[in-house]
């Protein structure tokens, strides 16, 4: 697993730049200056670690790490560093960095290195986005690639939302479509693992393609914790909501 930034997400479609400079939105960032740039290897092993103990925990740990790497003045080769990051959002940091030597995780972590270096040929390099550093073709971040009965379809680097939902749409026709939800209460249960402020307004929109309304989705979340129903921590320039 490669750890890069979320890109920005824009919606493309009726977009005015001159008059909507409020949709291109970012995740939580804070400009703490690092003691050095930071080998990202024992971060990737980590996310592996926590992988092997759970699966679940495979993207909390991501998820923990991003926040810390993004928003933090911390480093993702510093061990202490790493451990913190996951105990802050309840997971076991020194249980999970212990194990990122260990012979199991450094294999699940070159297999995982080696995935992520089989771009070479495929739309993702047609469309230039892929790069190539060390002699392999590799994927950009945040590509994916989705699977469904032997198709398989590929979303590399960055892509607008839009993207990814004509590939669900071909890839699995049949999954449910859901609107959106209709309180913030509804919105947090879904996402246990919590969201930021940008991902709620998304998840709000009335419509796919409308603009997220940051401002107007926030001061519902704030109303929201007023009343009990959702928990605020704090992120680098903005907040991650979660169910109390």
């Amino acid at each position: 697993m490669m750890l890069f930034a979320l890109y920005n997400d824009v919606v493309v479609s009726q977009f005015d730049p001159l008059t909507q400079c409020d949709s291109l939105v970012t995740l939580p960032f804070a400009s703490h200056v690092k003691s050095r740039v930071s080998a990202t290897a024992p971060a990737c092993r980590t996310v592996v670690a926590a992988r092997l103990r759970d699966p679940a925990l495979e993207y909390r740990a991501f998820r923990a790490l991003q926040i810390a790497h993004f928003t933090t003045p911390a480093r993702l080769e510093d061990r202490d560093d790493l451990r913190a990051a996951l105990d802050r959002f309840g997971l076991p940091g020194e249980d999970i960095v212990g194990a990122i030597d260990s012979d199991e995780v450094v294999a699940g972590y070159e297999a995982d290195r080696g995935l992520a270096r089989t771009a070479a040929g495929t739309p993702p390099e047609v469309q230039h986005r892929t790069a190539n550093t060390d002699g392999a073709v590799r994927f950009t971040a945040p590509s994916l690639v989705l699977s469904n009965n032997g198709t398989r379809m590929i979303a590399g680097g960055f892509q607008p939302l839009e993207a990814y939902d004509t590939l669900l749409a071909h890839l699995a026709p049949d999954l449910p479509r859901r609107g959106a939800p209709a309180t913030v209460a509804e919105l947090l249960a879904a996402f246990p693992e919590g969201l930021f402020t940008v991902e709620a307004a998304h998840i709000l929109r009335a419509h796919h393609l409308d603009v997220p309304d940051v401002p107007a989705t926030e001061a519902r979340l704030i109303e929201a914790m007023g009343q009990g129903e959702a928990t605020r921590v704090d992120v680098g320039d903005s907040a991650l909501w979660t169910t109390p």
